[in-house]
Formats: C-alpha cells, sequence, structure tokens
C-alpha cells in the first residue's frame, strides 16, 4: 500500500503546527507623521486616518495584511498605471527641484536607484519575467520604546505583468524553496470620488485562489499549508514572540500608505504635460461637449428613426 509522506499525512489530518486561521480583523497603525524635505514638503498620509488596515490568516496559515486607502481625488487609474510603467519620466522638475520617478515616490524611504532583471520564464512558451529589488528603508516611530529600524532588500517577479496591468493591477511575488512566500498584490479603482489603491500583503505560501482574479495561480491547499508548517512557520515563530513579525508589517504598512498617498503630489502634474494626459483631456472634452449638446431641451425633441433614414 502506497504510504503517503507523513507531513502529507499531518497535513490532510490538520495536526501540522500552523497559524491559526482567522477572519479579518480592523488593526490600528501608528502615524509616523512624515514630511517630504524641502523643497517638496508635503505631508504624508497616515494608516489611522487614511486607511483602512485588515489582518488575517488564511486556511494554510498564510498572513494576508490588506491595505485599503481613501480615494485620492485628482487621479485616476490609468494615471497610476502609466506611473508605474516606463513611460513615466524618469526625472521630474517639480517645486524647483529635479527628482527621480523613485525618489518622489517617497522621498525618504527610496533610494534613488532602480533595480531591474529579466529572467526565463518557467515554461517553454512563457514569456520573460520582470524582476524588481525592493531596496528600502523604513523609519521607526518616533519616540516610541523598542522601535527597531526595518529595511527591504529582495528580489520580487512580477507576475504575468501583461495580463495584470490592463486590469488596472500589479503582482508581486517572491520565491523561497520552490514557494511563493511573500506576494504583493496592488489595485488601482477608480470610484466618483477618485482612485482607491488597495495593497494585499501575503507572508507564508500563496495557495491556490490567493488571487480572486487570477485562480489557477498558487500551489495546491495540501502543499502550501505543509510548506507553511514544515518551513515557514519556524522561521517565523521567534518573530512573532519578539514581536518583530508585527512590527515589520507595521513599518510596512506605514509605507505603503505613504508611497502611495504621495502619488497625488506630482503624477497629475506629470501627467498634464504628457501626450497621454493631454489627449486625455481633449477626448473628454469632447465627451462633455456631446453630452451637453444632447441634453439641451430641443434635442430631446428630435426622434431619430433609423429605419426610416435608410429607407430614404
Amino acid at each position: 500500500m502506497l504510504q503517503l509522506p507523513m507531513a502529507v499525512r499531518a497535513a490532510r489530518n490538520g495536526t501540522l503546527k500552523k497559524a491559526a486561521a482567522s477572519a479579518p480583523k480592523e488593526i490600528s497603525v501608528t502615524c509616523l507623521n512624515s514630511i517630504a524635505p524641502a523643497p517638496l514638503n508635503w505631508k504624508m498620509w497616515c494608516p489611522d486616518s487614511h486607511a483602512t488596515v485588515t489582518q488575517s490568516v488564511d486556511e494554510v496559515g498564510s498572513t494576508h495584511r490588506k491595505i485599503t486607502l481613501k480615494p485620492i481625488a485628482n487621479m485616476t487609474a490609468q494615471m497610476a498605471v502609466w506611473f508605474m510603467t516606463p513611460a513615466f519620466p524618469k526625472t521630474l522638475n517639480i517645486s524647483g527641484g529635479v527628482f527621480t520617478k523613485h525618489r518622489l515616490w517617497h522621498p525618504l524611504d527610496h533610494h534613488d536607484k532602480q533595480e531591474f532583471k529579466l529572467t526565463p520564464g518557467k515554461g517553454l512558451l512563457e514569456p520573460p519575467v520582470l524582476n524588481s529589488k525592493l531596496n528600502e528603508n523604513y523609519r521607526p516611530v518616533p519616540g516610541a520604546k523598542n522601535q527597531k529600524h526595518y529595511k527591504t532588500s529582495l528580489w520580487v517577479a512580477a507576475n504575468d505583468l501583461a495580463l495584470n496591468l490592463p486590469r488596472n493591477r500589479y503582482v508581486l511575488g517572491m520565491e523561497y524553496l520552490g514557494f511563493q512566500a511573500f506576494t504583493l498584490i496592488v489595485e488601482f479603482n477608480d470610484t466618483p470620488k477618485g482612485l482607491v489603491t488597495s495593497v494585499e500583503v501575503i507572508l507564508g505560501a500563496a495557495a491556490s485562489g490567493y488571487d480572486p482574479k487570477n485562480p489557477t495561480k498558487g500551489v495546491p491547499k495540501i502543499a502550501a499549508s505543509t510548506a507553511n508548517a514544515l518551513l515557514f512557520e519556524s522561521v517565523m515563530e521567534p518573530y512573532r514572540k519578539n514581536g518583530d513579525f508585527k512590527g515589520a508589517l507595521d513599518a510596512v504598512t506605514r509605507h505603503v500608505v505613504e508611497e502611495f498617498g504621495n502619488l497625488q503630489w506630482f503624477v497629475p502634474e506629470a501627467w498634464g504635460r504628457s501626450v497621454q494626459g493631454q489627449v486625455m483631456k481633449q477626448l473628454q472634452e469632447v465627451k462633455a461637449a456631446l453630452i451637453a449638446a444632447t441634453s439641451r431641451p430641443e434635442m430631446k425633441d428630435i426622434n431619430f428613426d433609423a429605419s426610416q433614414a435608410e429607407a430614404n
């Protein structure tokens, strides 16, 4: 009789040690009250006042931290996606200074230089994958006790970029021991009040269904549960106990709210100068003129019969 490996049997029986599943719960994250350096001088957004933050643990033991920013009135999803592409200017003259795109995104936490590389696709027919290095510093809360200075220096792959960007989103992932152990899902959504950006951080194996808009992605749940229990939980447990797990997630949360909130201070201005922005402005003006023309009282009395027009 074929015997399943002990770890797989334990995963099926639910006896492996892993983080207990929990429903999304809204949490509070302390603000840094950051001010961009001169000559920018803009006040950055805070998690508690400019975002909703929730945390949960899924059935395979992976932790989800979801950050939903308040609407940005002067931005659209199209502008945000444009910013994420090479079409956005590498440098921008704003507020009397010249800054790189990456530094403007977060003037305090980002370095000027971004690193990219292409790696082969996993399958013979899959295109090369764009990889970006997250090389960022996260500042501690001023005056708080036992606050550590966290930082990130890791390569992440932009998963299915050609599929996701047209849908106003992108997904980044980092593999560890053959599993996607770190996932970042960013979505830009237009609302009547402006652009709403949502960011989901997943720590732990990305199980099947982790990305509802790409349901075929992710490893089987038994494999993800086993990986979390045997590989990742042993690594994470000491950090859970000493507070670094929460501390690091809070630092990332503050950074995310600040950097995506910062887009409002320079992207609309750059968009207005760009060819894309000028074309879109003209199209919007034409659309507004057509709506205004067709809503005039005299236009409402016109009854156009297409069949009669064809007969004539």
